[in-house]
């Protein structure tokens, strides 16, 4: 089978959920041999950290010029065969000829569509929904994302929508506490502490969390990911926890998986997610999640004593005081949670979708 992988989000992103699903699939597309592939991308793809990690055959390698501005996410792939095949863009990129094609499109969140305003709404929104009007399958992360593309378009109703969630990394487990210091690897940071890990956009309720944590001084905050931090952001956290926070930009999955597993827990408390890694990530290395009850979010995690219906300091007090209560059941429970989440699961769905799609178009 014939298959078309377009590998624009490494040339917009450096990091991030999205780089992870798609390279993900990617690697096992690449050594499945069912597949005849070919990826599309620009020579700066490299530059993404997971895509840095992957060997792709030069050969299969379509070589794109690289436009100002990044002007290539939003101009069509051009591709002419007389044979059929799949196409499959990492975001949102339209197909110059949908003839002898199978049009896959994988739907992350409608963030820019409820959350944002402005010029990014609106140019992400427009590439969004011509991306989900070409395609012959859409592909929703979670069930909340579906009902979100169901209630902002409607008129795509009758088209095939299909959920498939994302995975979790094998590498992230727990550890046996005695046999590792966190002082090793992070001697800037203090026990007890909790964890806010990637973007802090307004709607990830980033001052939130340092102002509920400014007042509850028995806690340490650590922040991973979410790209540089603003002069705004280091205001606050000055002003709000002078001496009481460390900033990690860039770690490994070892050294996230390290810091998850000594954390009081994962404070998430987003209003909004397509789907929720962290929220997985932290159950499967044996850390509780406080998050709100909200999203995605509510599928990820089944206790719900842990998710606040409402955000703010006295709710949150109440879910660490379970957590304090109730944390080996709570442990446990996340673990065997989380094992529902995998990427091999993720890629043979995918894969299942790629054949019934292709046969029942050419066959």
């Amino acid at each position: 089978m014939k298959i078309l992988l377009d590998n624009i989000i490494f040339s917009i992103q450096k990091t991030g959920g999205i780089s992870v699903y798609w390279t993900e699939l990617l690697k096992r597309i690449l050594s499945d041999v069912e597949y005849d592939y070919q990826c599309y991308e620009m020579k700066n793809a490299v530059s993404n950290y997971f895509r840095a990690k992957l060997e792709i055959n030069p050969e299969k390698i379509f070589r794109e010029k690289e436009l100002i501005g990044q002007l290539n996410r939003i101009f069509y792939v051009v591709k002419s065969t007389k044979e059929p095949y799949i196409f499959h863009s990492s975001y949102y990129r339209p197909l110059f000829t949908t003839k002898n094609a199978c049009i896959v499109t994988t739907i992350h969140d409608f963030t820019p569509e409820i959350i944002e305003s402005g010029w990014k709404k609106r140019a992400v929104a427009i590439q969004k929904y011509n991306s989900i009007k070409n395609a012959d399958l859409i592909i929703c992360v979670s069930k909340n994302t579906q009902k979100d593309l169901l209630s902002l378009y409607p008129e795509f109703s009758k088209k095939r929508i299909e959920v498939v969630y994302n995975g979790v990394n094998e590498a992230f487990m727990p550890l046996k506490k005695s046999d590792f210091s966190i002082k090793d690897k992070f001697q800037e940071v203090n026990l007890p502490y909790c964890l806010f890990v990637g973007k802090r956009e307004g709607y990830k309720n980033f001052k939130f969390a340092v102002e509920y944590i400014a007042t509850r001084r028995d806690l340490f905050f650590v922040i991973v990911g979410g790209g540089e931090l603003s002069k705004s952001d280091f205001e606050l956290l000055n002003s709000k926890l002078p001496g009481r926070y460390a900033i990690r930009l860039f770690l490994s999955v070892e050294e996230l998986n390290l810091l998850y597993n000594f954390a009081e827990f994962l404070f998430y408390p987003s209003d909004y997610e397509g789907f929720g890694i962290p929220a997985l990530e932290s159950q499967k290395s044996g850390c509780p999640v406080i998050a709100q009850r909200t999203s995605s979010i509510d599928e990820l995690i089944q206790d719900k004593n842990l998710l606040s219906p409402t955000l703010n300091f006295e709710s949150i007090d109440v879910v660490r005081s379970y957590i304090a209560q109730n944390k080996e059941k709570i442990v446990y429970e996340g673990i065997e949670n989380a094992k529902q989440f995998t990427w091999d699961k993720t890629y043979e769905q995918h894969k299942h979708l790629y054949r019934t799609l292709y046969h029942k178009k050419f066959d």
